[in-house]
């Protein structure tokens, strides 16, 4: 989550690459393809696709004393249930962490003990209300990425930093992603992909 801050939902679509109305039309497009099991290119795969979807891990967040070890304690069991499920993707959609930029703390030693595929987008409280280029450095050697686009059994993923839909001194970063974001968008809807778009905060929130 973050606080409301001065710039309006109109100022923050003017800077987007694309607008609301776009990205509408082309999510509406690319919820309407017949299933085909994926995109119109490329390897098509068999077979149910299985995520396990975890928002705001937040360690440190917790009200107990020690609320910081009794949340890593609970990571530590979900990772185990994620394991016994076997997912072809573990999805983890933001602050990893309570404190800004503490995600490299326990992150490296857990993403360890994970047997399947993870991808990680940041959120606020990973890059900061404003994002901040150095935060995004280190997401990337943590996580690997702070946004990339994928496909896992014939289905297109689009996973974003929606930080770079906010207020940031970071103009050249959010003018690359903003590029990065409406290509894929497009390359999807062109490529007729059924995609799952997966960002901490939704576009225009």
């Amino acid at each position: 989550m973050f606080p409301s801050d001065k710039q309006s939902t109109t100022e923050i679509e003017m800077n987007m690459q694309f607008n609301r109305r776009e990205f509408l039309t082309a999510a509406a497009a690319m919820a309407s393809t017949p299933w085909l099991g994926g995109c119109l290119t490329g390897k098509q795969e068999e077979g149910p696709l299985v995520i396990t979807q975890c928002g705001d891990p937040q360690l440190g967040f917790g009200e107990e004393k020690d609320s910081h070890a009794a949340d890593l304690a609970r990571a530590r069991r979900e990772i185990e249930i994620i394991n016994s499920i076997s997912p072809d993707l573990v999805l983890f959609q933001g602050d990893m962490a309570n404190v800004v930029g503490t995600f490299d703390r326990d992150w490296p030693a857990l993403l360890k003990t994970i047997k399947n595929r993870v991808v990680a987008v940041p959120g606020n409280h990973d890059m900061g209300n404003a994002l901040i280029g150095d935060n995004a450095d280190r997401f990337r050697k943590v996580f690997g990425a702070e946004y990339q686009a994928f496909t896992i059994k014939g289905w297109r993923f689009i996973a974003g930093n929606s930080q770079y839909w906010r207020p940031t001194p970071e103009k050249a970063r959010q003018q690359a992603y903003e590029k990065w974001f409406a290509d894929e968008l497009r390359k999807a809807e062109a490529e007729h992909c059924k995609t799952i778009i997966a960002t901490h905060i939704p576009p225009f929130a």
